[in-house]
This record gives C-alpha cells, structure tokens and sequence, in this order.
C-alpha cells in the first residue's frame, strides 16, 4: 500500500570492526617498523665494520698490541646468533618431540655449515682488517654469489622462468663483473705487495664461501620442482629434523669460528695473554661498539621477523583459491538465535560475493544441519516439519528480503528468495541462494529415518562434504583411467585448501571473524585448526563466564600453542583443514559408535564437558608414547604440563574447601575445626547429588552458591584486610593475591579490546566456589547422564552413509539397560577415585594442621619497606606446596602469553588479504559474538 511505507529492518552495519583505524594502523606501523629495520640494519653494518676497522694495522685507537681484544669481539660478533640459535633450539627439543637426521642428510648439512662458517671467519677476522672500510662495505653488499647462482636455477625449474629468468642472470653476471674488477684493481695497484694479493684473494674466497650461508633457502624450492626423488626425501628429512640440525650446526659454527679465532691469532705473531690487561679506555671504547653492534643486530632480526609476521612482502605471492564450508548444526534454536547466525551468513555473502566476484580469494557455502526437524500431523500423510524447522524457513526468507533492498523511494514487496526443495533420505532438503550468489542449504534431518544428535549431525557433514563432494569427482576420473600421480597430487592440494568452518546454531559472527581464521591456516600448512575469540553476551549472570573465556584464550591456550599444541577448539566457532579430518583415526573413529561405557564420556557428553575433557586429557596422557612420536608439537614435557594441570582440577574442590576454612582466622576459630565445617557441605550436596533428580540438584547448587559468594567476599575483604593491619603483603597469601591480580590486569592491558573483561573478575572470584566445587560435584555425579546438552547419485551415498554410520539407533531394551549400568558403574569409580583423592589432600592438611606446632615452615615477616618486624609467619608445607604450583602454573602461562603476544600484528597483518575496493558493513543483532581471532595454532 501506499500509505504503508514503515518498516521494521535489522540492523546490517558492521560498527564493530575499526577499518579506518585498522587501515591508519597499518600505515603508521609499517611506516615505523621500515624506519626502525633500515635504522638497525645500518647500526649493526656501522657498528661491525667499525669493530673490523679497529683491528687494521693502521688504525691507532687501539694499540697493535691490543688488536687481539678486538679480534675477538669480532668473533663473538660471529657466533651470538649461533648461540641464540642453539638456546631456541634446545627449547624447542625440550618441548617438541625432535628427530634424527639420516647420515646424508647430517653430512650434507654439515658442510654447508662448515663452509659457511669457515667464509664467515676467515673473511671478517682474516682478511677484512687489512682493507679499507670503502672496499670492506663493497664486500659486505656482494657476498651474494652462490645465491645468484641458484636463483637462476630455481627460475629455470619454476613455472614463472620466462618472466624472473633476466633479471636473475643480470645480477649474477654483475656480481661476478664485481669481483673480477675488485681483483684486478688490487693486484694492479701493486703487483709486488705479496701480502696484500693474499689478502684480497681470501676476501674473495670468504665472501664466496660465506654465500653458501643462504643455501637452505633455494633448496625447498628447487626440490619442490625436481623429478629426483632423492632431492625431495632430502628436503623432507631437513624440515622434520630440523631441530636437532640447527642445535649440531650451531655447535659446529661456534667451533669452526673458535678454531680460526685461535689460530689466526698466533700465526699473525699475537699474544692472547693481553686480554687479561687491558686499559679502561679502550675496554670503554670496544664494549660499547660490540655492545651496539649486538643490540641492533638482535633487534634487527626481531624486527624483521615482525614485519613477515605482518605480511608487509605478502603482495610477492600468489595464493590459491580455498573453499571454505561453513557447518551449522540447530536443534530447539529461538527464532532470535537463528536470526543471528543466519544475518552473519548473509552478511558473508555480501562481503564475498559469488556474482560479480572482484576477487578470487577463496568461496564458501553454507550448511545448516537442523536435528529432529518433523513431526507427525493427525490426518495427514508424511511427516511435516516442526515448528523449529519452519522458523527457520521464515528467518531465510525474512534475512533475504531485508538484504536484498534497494535504495528506490517506492519499492515492491521483496520476493521470497529462489528456492529448491530436495527430498532426501534422511529428510529434506531447503536450497536457498542467497542476494550474491552464494548459497545456504539447510538439511532437515528425520530422526525415524537417520540418526539424531549434534554429534550425528557432525558426522553427516564430514561425509557429505568430505567424502562425497571432495572425493567422489577424482574417483570417477580414476576409474576413468586418469594417472594416479596427478589425480593423488590435485587430492592432497585440494585437502590443503579445504576447510570446514564449525558453527553453533546462534553463533553470531562478523567476516573479518572468518577471514583471520583462514589467513592464519593459509599461512600456515601445518596447522589443522584454528579458533576464534569468543565472546558471551547476555544478562550479568553470564559475567563469569565473560572472565573465564578470556582467561582460558589470554593464558591458557596460549601456553598450549607455545609449548605444545591447542588441544581443544570451540566448536562454535572454529575453522579446520579437510587434510587434517580427513587423516588416519580422525573421521573414522569419530563415526564410530560408542560401545562402551567410557566411549560415551568421551564422545557423546555434550551438557557437561568436564569429565569429558578431563576423560580425553587422560586418554592423551595415557598415549603421550605414541602421541610423541607422530606429532612433533606434543613433547613429554608438554604432556608433564597437561599432567600437572590435570592433576590440579582433579584437587580444585578440596582445595576450595581450604580455601573456605582460610575463614578461621576471621572469626578466631581453630584451623582445624574450620576445615571440618568447610568440608561438610560439599559432602551433604554430594550425597544429595546421587539421590535427587538433575532439576533439584541445580536448585540446591544455586542457593548454595549464593551463600558461598557471600563467603568469598569475606575471604578477600579479610586478605585486604591483613594486609592493612600488618602493613605486609609480604606473607604467601598476600604475595599470591597481589600476583595474581597484577598478572591479570596486565594481561587485559595488552588486549585493549578486552580491557573492561577485568571488570568482571570481581564476579569471577566470588563464584569460584560455585564453578570449582559444586559444579564439579554435580558434573561428576552426572557424568552417566549423555543426553543432549538430492539428485539420484546423491541418494544412493546418503543411503550407504546411513546404513553404515548414521542409521537410527535400535530401541534395544536389554541394551540400554546394560549401558545405563556401565556408565553407572563407571561413575561410581571414578567418583571414588575423584573425590578420594581430594579426601587425601583434606586428610594430609587437617594432620598437619593438627601437628602444626611440629610440621611447618617458619618465614619471616617483614614490613612494606622490607624491615624485618621480629615476627614470624608459619605455613603449613601443603599449603605452600599448593601456592607454589598454582603460582608456577599462572606463571607459565603468563610468559607463553607474552611471547605469543602477536594481537597487534594480526591486525595489521590482516589488512594485506582485504580486496581494495571492498568495504566490509555489516553488524549483527547480540548473541554471541567474535571478534577476529587471535592466533591459536
């Protein structure tokens, strides 16, 4: 109607991505990390060729004499970044499983070490201090001679030949013109000077040698594209091992540079015993030199590594074209939620648009996959889709219209949008292709025709997609008589470039959200997963949760990706390689059927997943073996650190319950009838747990949570309290609190965006007894409950899909019966070895507390300005030993973070993947919510 022109729009801007200050960073920071890398490079050049310039025979600032001294710094010069090397490397061996090299390998590298070095040394401690600083300058810009060399052979095996092979021949052809015209200058300048001949012919045997330096680099690519089966093993074997290489080489340079150092020395008729007596201005004079040249030469390198990190050299390649599947899985969604996700959908779609593509980055399609979506109608035929099921439908057609309107002032009702109903053996099937292109399909399951469940629902869409779609089209082309080299080639590259995207069914998130996810598993292929940052929305209930995510993303994972591997990813949102699904003992066992009592704690808890990731972590120790030896990142140190952890949520209730009793010194009670009173409720609820039905558990679990976060706020106000009166925050408990608050606060700090999350810790601590106590109670007493927290070729797969991993489970009586009585039996003995573990810690410390007058460790204590007050403070060894390990582990996590702490680099760096003219502009209604993810790997 005319008259009717009011309407109601969701909001479709994106406010929350800062682009234009993103865009300004970007700017500023490549501007200040060229100027800060150009600026290094020259103190560190400046800086050593002064050092050089020192140790000519003609220079008087230091005494002939002396020129050992200098010599030497030269030599330290030579081998710090070997030393670096050698330090990260036995990091990386102490905490990532490393390999042998084979005997050719080790031999190969080896010489090229040994080369190498050897040009290093006898060029800059040999023949460099007996030319001039104008011809040492030359030399250090032109030791590039084997790199030209096999520039040209990588061009000439690379696809790209015909358009780099010029240029490459040009700038060997002028560095071999250098060398020849620096030989016959200094020969003809004084054909009799012997020693200068022997001097300028060890310049330019060194800088050849030194080129070999660089080796590494053109060997991966030359191998990439060599037919010779042994260059590639060869490759292969010095990326495996390349940690024990780099460790045995290092050693080797720094040995080679001491041999030459040592014999140069006397040969020259140098004594090394003036070292020993050397005057404080010359000691002045070369220790800030040698001190300037390794700052800047380390901060060089750091910088440098940063401006990669950044991808300020991206443009120099070509990437490939991904697919990325974005996975959905719904249920009993409101017809709010699924809003939510299915805007972001349609919001992707505009950011990557299908038609009229002005890039060709990567393209994406969506599937959602709806469980349980029919019902039974009285009086009709079939079965029709539920109430669910059909908000669904109208959100699709309700997103559609409000994204697909123009800016004409009169306009049409909007069309539903171009639909394709497909019926399908495990129900049905709603294609609908989105404003730009790109389409949603929405899969409709049956639960009398497949089998229900989110887990279910995953497995269908790893076979549909994994399975049916990426596999079935190289099959047919071998059966059509296709080589198996080539067809096995595109395979791999196509599992490479592959990706499943896992989504809740109110998962609200932005593109950018999504792009950081795929650069990052671009950048780099050895990563099969990446996840995003989450971010919970709702009422003041979820605070707590707020904090602990941010917790868990800031330190914990952290810790993981740096000494050892993310072990768990969010699955609502979380981006995955198929090359990694698809490998041996991943898809297949995760479609497996759970048999066993232990295997549906493990795979199919969904409401309460503490004991089954506490079930998995164990299974992972119990394989650390095995586990060790396939995958490099999981070292048995690593597998020490999950142990520990693993070992402290186990304890976390009978540590909560000390905590509680920490009260007695409030209300002048004796310790150990403190601790008796603080144990008593937990075991009246956990009694209560094994009686009363899940409902009731929850109410009780509620109250007392409210009375226990009374509890905590007079717990810290008593610590804060004790710190005023003793004028000391030098006591353990004291010295923990305040660590701990300055280790967060710091942390929030270097996340900006997430600076006011701090806020939230308040709430945080006084629900610690809630979430580490009574929820661990209910959650272990709950652990046997499991329930839920096409065209014609098409047909014929979902078909054999169902019959072999998705058909409806049987209503088999006997055997339900007997897993309820597994899982039970099951629970029982876990929660006697759980909760007997932590009757043990109680025990231990009631008995000491007991005996405290002759058990316990007596420190002192002194005032704020560190004076001692003649008093004395005893501590329980427990106690201590419990805030030395919560204290290390805090501590661990909190140094990974800072050496992970990249958030500021994937924002500038993420700018670079962006097409120019594309405008990203589109937010979404609150629900959960993503911001782009930070490097998780």
């Amino acid at each position: 109607k005319s008259w009717d022109i009011c309407r109601e729009v969701p909001v479709v801007e994106d406010e929350q991505t800062p682009w234009k200050m993103i865009k300004l960073l970007k700017i500023i920071t490549l501007i200040v990390i060229t100027i800060i890398v150009f600026g290094l490079a020259l103190c560190s050049k400046a800086s050593f060729l002064l050092l050089i310039t020192l140790a000519n025979e003609g220079t008087k600032t230091i005494q002939d004499d002396h020129k050992p001294v200098v010599l030497l710094c030269i030599g330290c010069s030579l081998i710090t970044s070997s030393v670096i090397l050698f330090t990260k490397s036995i990091w990386k061996a102490c905490y990532k499983t490393s390999k042998l090299p084979r005997k050719e390998t080790f031999a190969l590298v080896m010489f090229m070490e040994f080369v190498a070095s050897g040009g290093a040394a006898i060029l800059t401690i040999v023949a460099m201090p007996h030319l001039d600083i104008v011809t040492n300058v030359t030399i250090l810009n032109s030791v590039a001679i084997l790199p030209a060399i096999l520039q040209v052979v990588t061009q000439c095996t690379a696809k790209e030949r015909n358009r780099f092979l010029l240029p490459s021949i040009t700038a060997f052809i002028l560095i071999l013109l250098g060398y020849v015209l620096f030989l016959f200058l200094y020969i003809m300048k004084d054909p009799t000077d012997i020693k200068m001949i022997i001097w300028v012919g060890l310049a330019v045997g060194g800088s050849f040698l030194v080129s070999f330096n660089w080796w590494e680099n053109y060997l991966r690519p030359i191998g990439e594209n060599s037919k010779s089966l042994v260059l590639r093993n060869l490759c292969r074997d010095i990326i495996k091992c390349r940690n024990i290489l780099h460790i045995l080489s290092s050693l080797l340079r720094i040995a080679v540079t001491a041999c030459v150092l040592g014999a140069y020395v006397p040969l020259n008729k140098m004594d090394w015993d003036v070292v020993r007596f050397i005057p404080r201005r010359e000691t002045t004079i070369i220790g800030i030199i040698i001190g300037v040249q390794l700052i800047s030469s380390a901060l060089c390198h750091w910088f440098s590594l940063l401006s990669c990190k950044m991808h300020a050299i991206r443009r120099c390649f070509i990437l490939p074209l991904y697919l990325a599947y974005l996975c959905a899985t719904m249920w009993h969604e409101t017809y709010d939620e699924m809003t939510n996700i299915i805007i972001s959908i349609f919001r992707l779609d505009k950011y990557r648009p299908r038609t009229e593509q002005k890039f060709d980055d990567f393209t994406f399609e969506a599937h959602i996959y709806f469980d349980d979506a029919f019902k039974q109608v009285e009086g009709s035929q079939g079965r029709h889709l539920n109430d669910y099921a059909k908000s669904l439908v109208e959100v699709l057609a309700e997103v559609y219209i409000f994204t697909s309107i123009d800016d004409k002032f009169f306009i049409k009702k909007q069309q539903i949008p171009e639909q394709k109903v497909i019926r399908t053996p495990y129900g049905g099937r709603l294609v609908v292709t989105m404003p730009n292109g790109n389409n949603i399909i929405a899969h409709f399951k049956d639960k009398e025709l497949i089998r229900h469940k989110k887990r279910w629902s995953q497995i269908m869409y790893l076979y549909y997609l994994l399975g049916w779609k990426l596999m079935t089209k190289y099959y047919k082309r071998w059966e059509n008589g296709e080589d198996d080299s080539v067809l096995k080639a595109e395979v791999k590259r196509e599992k490479q470039n592959t990706y499943l995207l896992a989504l809740d069914g109110d998962t609200d998130f932005q593109p950018a959200a999504v792009m950081y996810l795929i650069d990052r598993l671009k950048m780099y292929p050895r990563v099969g997963a990446a996840c995003g940052r989450i971010h919970p929305t709702g009422s003041p209930a979820v605070w707590f949760q707020k904090f602990e995510y941010a917790v868990s993303h800031w330190l914990q994972k952290t810790a993981e990706h740096v000494i050892g591997c993310v072990l768990c990813s969010p699955g609502c949102f979380s981006l995955f390689r198929a090359e990694a699904l698809m490998d041996d003992n991943v898809m297949k066992r995760y479609a497996t059927k759970s048999m066993e009592a232990s295997h549906y704690i493990q795979y199919d808890q969904r409401r309460r997943w503490g004991p089954s990731t506490m079930a998995n972590v164990v299974d992972l120790l119990g394989s650390s073996t095995v586990i060790s030896k396939r995958n490099p990142s999981m070292s048995k140190p690593f597998m020490f650190y999950q142990l520990f952890n693993i070992t402290s949520a186990i304890l976390a209730p009978a540590t909560i319950c000390l905590l509680i009793a920490s009260l007695s010194f409030v209300l002048n009670m004796d310790a150990s009838w403190a601790l008796i009173l603080a144990v008593i409720p937990p075991i009246i609820y956990l009694i209560l747990c094994f009686k009363l039905k899940s409902d009731t558990q929850i109410t009780i679990a509620g109250i007392m949570s409210i009375i226990y976060a009374f509890l905590m706020l007079v717990v810290t106000m008593s610590i804060i309290g004790a710190m005023v009166r003793d004028k000391t925050i030098l006591t353990p408990s004291s010295i923990f609190v305040v660590s701990m608050a300055i280790i967060y606060i710091t942390t929030a700090v270097l996340h900006p965006q997430e600076i006011q999350l701090v806020f939230h810790g308040f709430l945080y601590i006084i629900c610690i007894p809630s979430a580490y106590l009574l929820l661990t109670i209910y959650s272990m007493v709950n652990m046997n409950n499991v329930s839920w927290g096409t065209r014609e070729d098409e047909e014929g797969f979902w078909r054999e899909l169902q019959k072999k991993y998705l058909e409806p489970l049987a209503d088999d009586k006997e055997r339900q019966k007997q897993i309820i009585n597994d899982l039970r039996e099951l629970r029982n003995k876990i929660n006697f070895a759980f909760f007997i573990l932590n009757a043990l810690w109680l025990v231990a410390t009631f008995t000491l507390q007991r005996f405290g007058a002759f058990i316990f460790i007596v420190l002192p204590k002194v005032d704020f300005d560190l004076n001692n007050t003649g008093e004395n403070v005893q501590i329980d060894p427990i106690g201590f030993m419990f805030i030395l390990g919560f204290a290390t582990s805090v501590l661990i996590q909190f140094f990974a973070m800072m050496y992970h702490i990249y958030t500021l680099v994937h924002y500038v760096a993420f700018i670079d993947t962006e097409p120019r003219e594309q405008k990203p502009d589109e937010y979404y209604p609150p629900a959960k919510k993503f911001t782009p993810a930070e490097f998780l790997f």
